[in-house]
């Protein structure tokens, strides 16, 4: 049984995520898909999949590098709200950015 993402729903997908696609594009998306779904079937067919524990990265990194977080000075709220165009009680507003 071959697995498919229809056009009209890839399409729908993307306004959602605000990307700007070309009919072409969609081809293409469908495509790489379609190729995900058929190897996803692979992984599928492997026999006791569900008692492997999941790995997020198979390798052990020393975290000693890490750099020093150096101390800043702050803004005391009074001093944000005082600069801030718009406010409302304690918050600063602003435009909304994401639908």
């Amino acid at each position: 049984m071959k697995q498919e993402i229809e056009k009209e729903t890839l399409k729908k997908i993307c306004e959602s995520l605000k990307f700007h696609v070309s009919d072409e594009e969609i081809i293409q998306l469908k495509d790489d898909f379609s190729m995900l779904f058929s190897q996803y079937r692979y992984i599928e067919m492997i026999d006791d999949l569900e008692e492997e524990t999941p790995i997020s990265f198979p390798y052990e990194i020393s975290t000693t590098s890490m750099k020093k977080d150096d101390n800043v000075s702050n803004l005391s709220k009074e001093d944000v709200l005082k600069n801030a165009s718009h406010k409302e009680d304690d918050f600063v507003v602003i435009k909304k950015v994401v639908d």
